[in-house]
This record gives C-alpha cells, sequence and structure tokens, in this order.
C-alpha cells in the first residue's frame, strides 16, 4: 500500500518532471521531480532486493542534504519505515 506522500511525488514527477523539486544549498547539483522519483527509485530496488519492506525499519545516517530526502522518499517506497 503506497503513502499519500509517495503517490503525490509520482504524481509531481510525471506532471512536474522538469520543475525544481528540493531547495538546495549554494553549489550543489538542483533535483528535478523527475530526478528525485528515479534516485529514489534506485534506492527502493536495492532495499527490495535485500527483503526489505513492510514493517522494516531503515536507518539513515546522511548529513542533512538532498540525498537524504532521496533515500527518505526511497525507503518510503520500499514500504519500510526510517529512522535517523
Amino acid at each position: 500500500m503506497q503513502t499519500y506522500f509517495v503517490e503525490k511525488m509520482k504524481q509531481n514527477a510525471e506532471t512536474y518532471p522538469n520543475r525544481l523539486s528540493l531547495a538546495l544549498d549554494f553549489g550543489q547539483e538542483p533535483v528535478s521531480f523527475s530526478g528525485l522519483w528515479d534516485q529514489s527509485g534506485r534506492i527502493y530496488a536495492f532495499l527490495k532486493e535485500k527483503g526489505i519492506g513492510r514493517e522494516d525499519f531503515v536507518m539513515l545516517l546522511l548529513p542533512r542534504s538532498p540525498k537524504m530526502f532521496i533515500a527518505m522518499l526511497g525507503v518510503l517506497r520500499a514500504g519500510a519505515a526510517f529512522v535517523f
């Protein structure tokens, strides 16, 4: 079962693929909605390959950055929960 947030992010990626999706710090590469969806999809696929899904927890050890948000979305897409 997908969450509303994941469904909304997928819809944004389809509707506004080239729009900037994340507020960035100076010097970081911009991330569009389609880029966000694609990158989180790689994390989703990795987690699914490892058998991670519903009722599992994934610990995220990343600095605050677009990569953290991408990882969070990938975990949610897999159906798991995350902790920092």
